[in-house]
């Protein structure tokens, strides 16, 4: 039998990240067992860390432990902290020789516990982080909060995040801070940003104060996007940093998305300050999301594109009334807004998706539908953008409603989101042949899609090509 971890785990080990962690340590459990011939082994956490994510991990000994049994209890101690023991069972091999033995291994298996705890505590604040900048897009409403969280990441005493100029609609060089009080405040803006003064990679900047500055270490990270802005993250420390951080690698993801969400927010700021009104303000706002959404990913706006020009013969062909085309070619155009939300490493990622990160994916529909709502009342727009990715037999989302309960709309719009999806290139597969593809659309009559809509859809197929 082998034990790595409490079957809370084992049950939840795909969510966030949780799952690199439990598999870490099944496979060295797996080994040891084989190795040493062991009949069970269990890894424990210390005190300190018998909690990640909200759930318990086993922090006890097997009820019938004690020190003349066949069990051994053997601390994982990494620079002087204990972070947990490794515990095994052996009835018939020699405890006491296998004792021996693993104690020339136990200080791999501590640093390799220790690099993995540290991982997943990253997992789950990048996550965090994620989420926030998922909640709005004036993303400056929550830059404390996020600044919380990355203080916090880098175990930092405050940060800043400024602009060299006015950003946000703001005049102030200061976006956000926190951890300060208003002395130490000033300070911290003084700081000039000279290479000479530190010393960096390009990427990041290393600064030192004098004894009596309030802070002795300062890290400064501009944030790099796909648009250039001259804003810049600083990281402030009273004392050494306790550890030794290098700015790049994992930590680039975070700081790219805070750069790209300060981007959408500034562009979704552009397009409500539009000084047009009626129509021109109308297609202004449809123009001005359509280039947001495409600052993420060329890809996907091409295939806004091309999935709006198809709606439209699709629409016609189906005799939809002329009054109703503004309002379909619109949420055609906008029906994949809300992937605003998702982070680059899903959106533009080669392989599949983890079950949080399809979760995570899932929820582009309810952002977008969030995003569009204080523009307009139009429910062709919002029909087309919530209920896309719904499925005639129920097993779609984000309500898993079926058949007829779809708005039609919507139902219609799904046949032919699939199909350019399926014969253009994604990072994950090639794109499929024009007749595999109508293929899978008749397979799917009747499962995913309207079959009435099907067969409809069929017959301007050959005019696709």
């Amino acid at each position: 039998m082998i034990r790595s971890l409490d079957s809370s785990i084992s049950e939840r080990g795909t969510e966030e990240g949780s799952f690199d962690l439990a598999l870490w340590a099944r496979r060295w459990m797996e080994y040891l067992v084989n190795r040493y011939q062991l009949n069970q082994a269990w890894m424990n956490f210390a005190a300190r860390r018998d909690q990640i994510n909200g759930w318990p991990l086993e922090t006890r000994l097997p009820d019938n432990f004690n020190e003349h049994s066949d069990y051994a209890s053997l601390a994982l101690i990494n620079n002087g902290n204990i972070l947990g023991w490794l515990v095994i069972h052996a009835e018939e091999s020699p405890l006491q020789v296998i004792v021996e033995e693993l104690h020339f291994l136990l200080p791999v298996l501590a640093q390799e516990l220790s690099f993995e705890l540290d991982r997943h505590s990253f997992v789950h604040a990048e996550h965090r982080v994620i989420r926030l900048l998922q909640s709005t897009l004036d993303v400056f409403s929550i830059l404390p909060t996020v600044l919380q969280e990355v203080t916090s990441l880098f175990k930092a005493d405050a940060a800043i995040i400024s602009a060299d100029t006015s950003v946000g609609g703001s005049n102030n060089r200061i976006l956000a801070s926190f951890g300060f009080n208003d002395r130490e405040i000033e300070q911290a803006d003084q700081i000039i940003l000279k290479r000479e003064e530190g010393y960096g990679d390009g990427n990041f900047i290393w600064l030192h104060g004098k004894p009596r500055d309030e802070f002795q270490t300062t890290l400064v990270l501009p944030l790099a996007g796909k648009n250039p802005l001259a804003v810049t993250i600083k990281l402030f420390w009273r004392n050494q940093p306790s550890q030794t951080l290098k700015a790049g690698g994992a930590y680039d993801e975070i700081f790219r998305e805070i750069a790209l969400a300060l981007e959408r927010s500034i562009l979704y700021s552009e397009v409500l300050q539009t000084d047009q009104n009626g129509i021109h303000r109308y297609h202004a706002m449809v123009e001005g999301l359509t280039k947001v959404l495409g600052l993420r990913d060329h890809e996907t706006e091409e295939h806004t594109r091309r999935v709006s020009q198809i709606t439209m013969q699709f629409a016609k062909h189906l005799q939809v009334p002329s009054e109703q085309w503004s309002g379909i070619q619109s949420g055609a155009l906008l029906h994949d807004i809300g992937k605003l939300g998702v982070p680059d490493a899903i959106l533009l990622k080669p392989g599949s998706l983890t079950i949080p990160e399809r979760q995570m994916m899932q929820q582009h529909v309810i952002y977008g539908h969030t995003i569009l709502a204080p523009f307009t009342v139009d429910r062709q727009i919002l029909e087309i953008v919530m209920h896309h990715h719904e499925r005639w037999d129920g097993g779609g989302y984000p309500k898993g409603i079926q058949g007829e309960k779809i708005p039609w709309v919507a139902r219609m719009f799904s046949v032919v989101d699939v199909f350019d999806a399926l014969t253009s290139d994604r990072p994950y597969r090639t794109a499929w042949l024009h007749t595999q593809a109508l293929e899978f659309i008749k397979e799917q009559a009747g499962r995913q899609f309207d079959p009435q809509l099907v067969r409809r859809f069929l017959e301007i197929a050959d005019k696709l090509v």
